[in-house]
């Protein structure tokens, strides 16, 4: 790890974040969801209006940037009837997601809808640091075997 880097902090179990998470999800029990309870438009237009209401640019540029993106008109007034919540017939739609979060950097309404699906949303760097921590262990694993062989093998000049 460079110098002036902290390592990823481990759960109680001694694993990185990630990975306790995906220990965790593997023992759980399947859900059983009830009625209802999938519908996310109260929380995805507070999480669509935080991410704009996180971003540094305002709503007119947020606007002009999704609608170059996605290739169709954005305005700033569809954004307020999108994070308006007496607007219930005017909603986000998935598919500018990615677009969404681009603009605004916050992974909050993509969240929103990975967790009701069971699934987790992981930010690239936290991506590579679980993948560096699987690394290390392997790399770990492997020097015990190098001296475990080593201890083995009769004196012999390698």
């Amino acid at each position: 790890m460079a110098k002036g880097t902290s390592r990823p902090a481990t759960a109680p179990q001694g694993l990185p974040p990630l990975l306790a998470l995906i220990e965790r999800a593997k023992e759980a029990p399947p859900v059983v969801l009830p009625t209802a309870s999938l519908d996310l438009d109260a929380s995805l237009r507070k999480a669509v209006a935080t991410a704009i209401a996180g971003c540094p640019h305002s709503r007119q540029t947020i606007a002009d940037e999704l609608t170059r993106l996605v290739g169709r008109e954005v305005t700033e007034t569809t954004l307020n009837a999108w994070t308006a919540p007496t607007k219930e017939t005017h909603r986000f739609p998935a598919a500018y997601l990615p677009a969404l979060v681009r603009v605004t950097g916050s992974l909050a309404p993509l969240m929103v809808l990975a967790e009701a699906a069971g699934a987790h949303v992981v930010d690239s760097q936290t991506m590579l640091l679980a993948e560096r921590t699987k690394l290390e262990r392997s790399i770990k694993a492997a020097r015990k075997g190098l001296v475990a062989i080593d201890a083995a093998l009769p004196e012999v000049e390698l």
